[in-house]
């Protein structure tokens, strides 16, 4: 008699493209607790530590270099979000022979530059 083979079909997967940086801080966390850096994502998700629950009385506990990162990628983004509308409302006002193209080129990517320095000039300040 064969037995059949069911998937979970309760859990999902999620994927991020991440900076070399950022991938290291995971890696690092993930040895500091022994696990693989894909554990280590799912119980920062999940909110789950091996050890305990990571709620504390005063809210959630979550590791210090979970922080950092945390706190680089929420700056940085802001930050370039700051960049992009600033950079995009100045090249339309002072460049009007820009096309629409052009202009939004090169707030993008000014603006990726500017998050990505200022989310690791972040990152640095918090180690």
């Amino acid at each position: 008699m064969a037995i059949k083979v069911t998937k979970n079909l309760s859990t999902k997967v999620l994927s991020a493209r991440v900076t070399p940086d950022v991938y290291s801080a995971w890696q690092s966390l993930a040895k500091t607790q022994g696990i693989s850096v894909s554990e280590c994502l799912r119980d920062s998700v999940a909110m789950v530590d091996k050890k305990a629950v990571l709620i504390a009385q005063d809210g959630i506990t979550v590791p210090e270099e979970l922080n950092n990162v945390l706190g680089a990628i929420g700056g940085g983004s802001v930050a370039g979000i700051l960049i992009y509308k600033g950079i995009l409302s100045t090249l339309e006002e002072r460049y009007p022979a820009l096309t629409k193209n052009e202009i939004e080129t090169i707030s993008t990517l000014l603006a990726l530059s500017g998050a990505m320095l200022i989310g690791t000039g972040i990152y640095k300040a918090l180690k």
